[in-house]
């Protein structure tokens, strides 16, 4: 039997995917292993060419149009659309818009507020619209929340908040309840409201783990949904990323694993029906209305909460995508969203965070490898006016796809493939002996204490332990930091 493990050293580091690479894994395999790893119509009008793709400088110049376009949409105020708009759409289409315009200075190596970015003072305006629309409860910030639509905005502004990459900068005098915070005060604020606005299981247990419309963490008036909570994550994805691309703040356990209860139950089960892998939009009330827009969203959340690629549900929702990748026209259960991607601007942004966030670049369709990027592009390209105008896809699908502002935002962050995955660092330690043996029953000191202190024994099936399988011993949620591991007991072979 090898027992001969004494002192492991390795340095934790947070497995952060970022466009196209793969999200890392590290381990080290000794006596014990440690992992520091991945918490890790229908009268439409969409052009495919699956000959060809498009290329990079039509990409480019397909962004470079639309930005300009999209620059000429802020009114005064700050906001992007209208003045007719509802106040809720303005702040989406100011929050998504602003949103690319920063992921497009930080592309071209210019601080979003740097007077030399070209488009600094639609960054600018933009945030300060949101700050005016601001809400403070304690230590609560949200946007609309008395309008009983608040996840939305909220979320959306807390993705240009983080992306802005200046946590220490201040809010000016705006006159709203948050002038001189920092911009990291604010978007902590905005973190402790989704937190609270997650769902409990009080009163429906099915909903437990998702997003309402609004703050209603006892679900006494709505539900928690795919699309509340597909913002609702891509917010908390934003803000926990580390610098360029976010402020690092945390993200409870807590919150994370009710949403990864809340995945299986929104998820289709494998029966052999048409659905099979896909996401519904809520699971109380049955209201089923799958299709790829929110699988996108769903397979985003699996890596949240993280999923590996090889997991049996990532793989399923996967399958769904590459089942239904040529639906397209009305959902036939609620038709103002579409079935597939190929009308739906949204739908081609959550297909991209949902695969970006993976690593994926090749899906199986009809027994066939095909790049679902060269294909979304290529549609995405070909319906872009001169003028950077986006064609409307499809007059039938009207949640969001009536908006000239979300689809050219919309358009243009799929373009960039550019999505946040936080893993949160875990340490896993296994005794084995020299035939692979797991041994169960060993204890560990672990220097420093990753949950406050100058020490921590672990020992295997403890209540620090997160996995019951004996001969594991798991440690979730722990900062990035140099650990020292120093094996503190002796295990008996198995029988």
């Amino acid at each position: 039997m090898t027992e001969s493990l004494k002192s492991v050293c390795c340095v934790f580091r947070r497995g952060f995917h970022w466009g196209r690479g793969s999200a890392l894994h590290s381990a080290i395999l000794l006596t014990a292993i440690l992992v520091a790893g991945m918490i890790s119509a229908f009268g439409f009008h969409a052009y495919v060419d699956t000959a060809t793709a498009a290329t990079k400088d039509e990409i480019e110049n397909a962004i470079v149009l639309g930005l300009t376009w999209l620059a000429d949409q802020q009114e005064p105020e700050g906001y992007f659309g209208s003045p007719e708009d509802l106040q809720i759409y303005k702040l989406a289409q100011t929050g998504l818009a602003v949103l690319k315009f920063e992921e497009r200075a930080k592309e071209l190596g210019y601080d979003p507020f740097d007077e030399n970015y070209e488009y600094h003072e639609q960054v600018e305006n933009g945030l300060d619209y949101l700050f005016s629309a601001t809400s403070v409860n304690g230590d609560r910030v949200d946007i609309l929340d008395s309008a009983y639509a608040s996840t939305y905005p909220t979320s959306i502004a807390m993705m240009a908040i983080a992306a802005s990459n200046n946590p220490d900068r201040t809010v000016g005098a705006l006159g709203s309840p948050v002038d001189g915070w920092t911009y990291e005060e604010v978007l902590q604020g905005m973190m402790n409201w989704l937190i609270y606005a997650q769902q409990t299981d009080l009163n429906y247990p099915c909903d437990e783990g998702g997003w309402d419309y609004w703050s209603d963490p006892f679900d006494e008036y709505f539900w928690a949904d795919q699309s509340n909570t597909g913002y609702a994550t891509l917010a908390l994805g934003y803000a926990a990323a580390p610098a360029p691309h976010g402020f690092g703040l945390t993200i409870p356990q807590e919150v994370l694993e009710r949403l990864s209860a809340y995945i299986d139950r929104v998820q289709d089960n494998m029966d052999g029906d048409n659905w099979d892998g896909g996401s519904w939009y809520e699971p109380c009330e049955k209201r089923r209305w799958v299709n790829i827009l929110k699988t996108g969203n769903l397979l985003y959340e699996m890596a949240l909460v993280g999923d590996d690629l090889n997991s049996e549900r990532v793989q399923n929702a996967i399958s769904y995508i590459e089942n239904h990748w040529n639906d397209a026209g009305p959902q036939p259960e609620y038709p103002k969203t579409s079935l597939g991607w190929v009308d739906s601007y949204q739908a081609m942004f959550t297909i991209m965070k949902g695969f970006e966030a993976f690593g994926i670049n090749t899906i199986i369709v009809g027994g066939s490898d095909i790049d679902w990027f060269d294909q979304v592009s290529d549609v995405i390209v070909a319906n872009q006016y001169e003028n950077g105008y986006w064609e409307y896809l499809n007059t039938d699908i009207t949640e969001g796809e009536e908006s000239p502002v979300l689809r050219a935002a919309w358009a243009m962050l799929t373009l960039e493939r550019v999505v946040p995955v936080v893993a949160l660092p875990r340490i896993e330690i296994r005794k084995v002996d020299e035939e692979n043996n797991l041994l169960g029953g060993a204890t560990f000191k672990v220097e420093p204490n990753p949950y406050d202190g100058a020490e921590l024994l672990v020992t295997d099936g403890d209540e620090n332990d997160s996995n019951p399988t004996p001969g594991i011993i798991l440690l979730e949620n722990v900062p990035m930091d140099i650990y020292i591991l120093r094996w503190w007991s002796s295990t008996p072979a198995p029988p």
